[in-house]
């Protein structure tokens, strides 16, 4: 039987030789990793416009009747210069929440520090602010709740609001079977993608399919390409590094910490 030119041809190899020339080995990369998120990039004016004008509202509000000309011009100065300051590239300072965290409800590790883009992900920032003030509508907070799964290299998983240590709050089931937003319904909508999973100590949501987030949130270890487009990030840890590695290096079974790691408190930075 006549051999076939095709694969004959094809056998040379000549075909990823001619790649690797002209493309070099960027060429056999199957995607092209996301652009990491410039936390310290000015968000945008009319975020900042939105913000600064909630301010002036609440602090002319406080203010005396007589004082009302003065506020109404400092409020106007403000506006000016938060937008000059965001033109200018000045840094601007998000919000910041803690969550401090309990060896065996005994042993203090210290305290975590999340950095909140709510001017990428509003809604998910004040959902997650909500848990830290224990404001929850149907389960308070974040308060008492542990950290239920540990994937080393990988992941911090934790936020299970209805089922509480200390029975304050109990579910009924395991800790990290449950989850409920902040607001009235169980879950809300993913609000966008824009911050890839690009570094360690970035904090996003669970879910377990579209428009199902709830309590539950990661805080990546690594890198977390798999989750991008699937989760949605909203925040950064600014400090407790060494918190995070403390947790990393605890005895697992399954995922599962041999000792228990709790939120003792939490809150927002003032």
């Amino acid at each position: 039987m006549r051999p076939s030119r095709l694969l004959a041809r094809g056998a040379k190899g000549y075909s990823w030789y001619q790649t690797y020339m002209e493309l070099g080995a960027d060429g056999f990369k199957k995607n092209t990793p996301p652009t990491p998120f410039d936390w310290n990039a000015p968000p945008a004016p009319l975020f900042i416009a939105a913000k600064a004008t909630s301010n002036v509202s609440s602090s002319s509000s406080s203010s005396s009747s007589s004082s009302s000309s003065s506020s109404s011009s400092s409020s106007n100065n403000g506006i000016n210069s938060s937008s000059s300051s965001s033109s200018s590239g000045a840094k601007f300072v998000r919000s910041k929440a803690y969550l401090d965290i309990v060896l065996d409800n005994t042993e203090k590790l210290g305290r975590i520090e999340i950095e909140l883009a709510e001017d990428i992900v509003p809604k998910t920032c004040e959902n997650f602010k909500k848990l830290c003030l224990q404001q929850g509508i149907k389960y308070k907070g974040y308060k008492n709740t542990k950290i239920h799964q540990v994937v080393k290299g990988n992941f911090l998983m934790l936020g299970d609001v209805e089922n509480v240590a200390g029975g304050e709050a109990t579910g009924g089931g395991v800790a990290g079977t449950g989850s409920h937003s902040a607001f009235e319904k169980r879950y809300f909508r993913d609000e966008n993608f824009i911050i890839p999973h690009t570094a360690r100590g970035l904090v996003s949501m669970a879910s377990i399919g579209i428009d199902t987030n709830g309590s539950q949130f990661y805080i990546s270890l690594s890198p977390q390409n798999q989750m991008n487009a699937r989760c949605v990030v909203f925040g950064r840890v600014v400090k407790g590094e060494d918190v995070m590695a403390q947790v990393e290096k605890l005895f697992t079974f399954r995922g599962v910490p041999a000792r228990a790691v709790t939120i003792a408190d939490c809150g927002l930075v003032v």
